[in-house]
């Protein structure tokens, strides 16, 4: 049987002996009277490699505005006899929900009709 404590010296020197430990990274000894807590800190991560984004930092971002996204999707459409959404979603480098509500806006004016159900559904210029 171990003394009591007798391990807490090894845990602090086999932390001094990584390369990546500092002063900041030193294990946190915390007790009550019922228990005890060791809180040992990950050497392994760095944090430098990323950065918490403050919320009033955020910035939306365009890939492009509808009508132009539209007018490409037109374009395209008048190239292939028919297209899915995936095409469209390659095409314009979007999610596949913008790329449902772009292809069904243009569906509802009159621009594009649907041909099939759900996972086989493609789309072709009304004619």
């Amino acid at each position: 049987m171990e003394r009591r404590g007798s391990g807490l010296r090894k845990i602090l020197d086999s932390y001094m002996g990584f390369e990546s430990y500092s002063e900041k990274l030193l294990p946190k000894f915390q007790s009550t009277n019922s228990e005890f807590i060791v809180i040992l800190q990950n050497l392994n991560y760095h944090s430098g490699d990323k950065v918490a984004i403050k919320s009033g930092d955020k910035v939306a971002i365009k890939s492009g505005d509808k009508k132009s996204q539209m007018a490409v999707i037109l374009q395209f459409a008048q190239q292939q006899e028919s297209f899915r959404t995936k095409d469209v979603e390659w095409l314009l480098g979007i999610g596949p929900s913008r790329a449902r509500k772009l292809i069904s806006e243009l569906v509802v004016e009159g621009h594009l009709e649907a041909l099939g159900k759900n996972r086989n559904r493609r789309y072709q210029l009304v004619k």
